[in-house]
């Protein structure tokens, strides 16, 4: 109840008590009156006392107000950061087992590699190893491996030249590689940077039967154009 509700109601004894004073006798009405007089002369004090005597509880429910809110935000992101995590991690069972490129389902916009294969299986502790290996067109064999959850992250990426780097003075790679989850549960985005600077990015995803993986990656040409390649992989086992 608010402040004028209260009022309101410690107003309705005056009206009552004038109320029957006026249906007195006459002989009894002065007495009565002049403890009405008395009563209504704490009239003004009470009204402005009574919102200070109400602060109190009005802090008291804004505390609860600001608590229930905090709690009702805290739900909301818990409930969006386990759709998030299950929209993330329902795509690993369809990608993991093996997949062949199919050249002419897919789209270059150069000459397409001789051969790519790719492997994704998943470790106990929720970890996904990803691994490809290409034949270019001169014949000269290339592959990438990385070791990443679905969760956005940015997790070390190693090729060719960062492994054979390692081997000898253990450079850290300077290539990572993050999958984030979608809404969609067949299809993650993905993101190659090289230095912190995004050099690779695109979707990815699996066909409904499951035999089908594809996905696009985005990339800048020399003089800063778009250009857009799409991948597409028949699976070869699980």
């Amino acid at each position: 109840m608010n402040v004028i509700g209260v009022i309101v109601l410690l107003l309705i004894p005056f009206s009552a008590c004038a109320a029957v004073a006026a249906s007195i006798p006459e002989r009894r009405t002065d007495s009565i009156s002049s403890i009405s007089k008395k009563i209504t002369g704490f009239l003004p004090a009470l009204i402005v006392l009574l919102p200070i005597l109400l602060l109190p509880a009005q802090r008291v429910c804004a505390l609860r107000e600001k608590r229930d809110m905090r709690l009702a935000v805290r739900i909301i992101a818990c409930l969006l950061l386990s759709c998030g995590s299950l929209a993330g991690h329902a795509q690993v069972p369809f990608i993991i087992g093996t997949w062949k490129l199919n050249v002419e389902l897919s789209k270059f916009p150069g000459p397409a590699p001789q051969v790519q294969v790719r492997s994704y299986r998943l470790t106990d502790n929720g970890v996904i190893i990803g691994v490809a290996v290409t034949i270019d067109t001169q014949g000269r064999p290339n592959f990438l491996q990385f070791a990443a959850r679905v969760d956005g992250k940015d997790y070390p990426e190693f090729n060719t030249e960062s492994a054979a780097r390692y081997l000898i003075d253990r450079s850290v790679p300077p290539r990572t590689y993050a999958e984030i989850p979608t809404s969609e549960p067949r299809k993650v985005r993905w993101v190659d940077k090289v230095g912190g600077k995004i050099l690779f990015s695109g979707a990815k995803w699996v066909s409904e039967d499951g035999n089908t993986m594809s996905f696009t990656l985005d990339t800048k040409n020399d003089q800063g154009g778009n250009v857009e390649y799409l991948y597409v992989f028949d699976r070869t086992g699980s």
